[in-house]
């Protein structure tokens, strides 16, 4: 599913969030630092493997292994997967522990490529909902980003879905190199309460870390109905001269909605405030 043409993504107004502002960077998180503990593969069914998929990796790894020994006599080789095979030449249940325990090596060094050491950024199809406002934009004292889907990387976003029960992998894909695709579908499978982020991510091998896009794809900026002149004076100073249009939210007095309004950014003023410094300079000076 291609993203909308616009995601956004909530700040709260921190060093880190203007570090990347200024340098264009969006900033890859790892899994455990998600504030829900089943984020990112954490929990996951393994699906039990049909009879079908039993007897295909059973014929595969029986193939590979006479392969790899080719000057061994297939009588030999036979007679070594006899005890892998019951009586109606289907594999037992001896082969199916095997196949269980590398399925299980699989998923341990799946989980600690995608979560332990994957990076993932987060980005919401809303650029209006004042949860998201209150959980991620420092209770309206932040910003919110927007970015145009029609530039990498956020071309490569992928929805998540949302549901009641833990999402399932089946075991045949772990032998059939679908595994990394299984993994990132889990990986953006949150519950049901969470619907209302309308969230889409990014993937990365490297979590931790931040990493640029073009100056184009910042297409706006929102400014928190809460959030002081000199943090919004700050951004505008950094964002001045570029395409990125600057917005304010402001909180309606007739209901609960949100309105925005284009601003025009006019630079501080020094020589309006210069008499009254003078003053206090002169003072501290005595």
């Amino acid at each position: 599913m291609n993203p909308p043409q616009k995601l956004y993504q909530y700040r709260a107004f921190s060093t880190l969030n203007i570090t990347n502002v200024r340098s264009r960077s969006i900033w890859f998180s790892k899994p455990q630092d998600f504030n829900d503990p089943y984020d990112c593969c954490t929990a996951f069914k393994v699906a039990e493997p049909t009879p079908h998929e039993v007897r295909e990796y059973y014929e595969s790894l029986k193939q590979k292994h006479f392969d790899e020994f080719p000057h061994r006599r297939h009588q030999e080789l036979r007679k070594e997967w006899s005890k892998f095979t019951g009586p109606d030449g289907l594999p037992n249940e001896k082969f199916c522990l095997v196949m269980q325990n590398e399925a299980d090596k699989l998923l341990n060094a799946l989980q600690n490529n995608v979560v332990e050491n994957g990076g993932v950024c987060c980005f919401s199809e809303k650029c209006d909902h004042p949860l998201m406002r209150s959980h991620y934009a420092e209770g309206h004292r932040g910003f919110c980003l927007e970015f145009d889907t029609r530039f990498e990387p956020f071309d490569n976003a992928r929805k998540v879905n949302y549901a009641l029960s833990f999402p399932v992998i089946r075991v045949a894909s772990l032998f059939e190199g679908r595994s990394v695709h299984d993994f990132i579908s889990i990986a953006s499978t949150k519950h049901e309460s969470w619907t209302y982020e309308s969230e889409w991510r990014l993937f990365h091998e490297n979590g931790r870390q931040a990493y640029s896009y073009g100056i184009e794809a910042l297409t706006r900026i929102y400014f928190g109905s809460k959030m002081s002149d000199v943090h919004r004076d700050l951004l505008c100073h950094i964002l001045e001269g570029s395409e990125t249009e600057l917005y304010q939210i402001r909180a309606s007095k007739t209901d609960y909605s949100m309105t925005s309004a284009l601003l025009t950014y006019e630079p501080y003023d020094l020589a309006k405030h210069a008499h009254g410094r003078s003053k206090l300079s002169s003072k501290r000076e005595r």
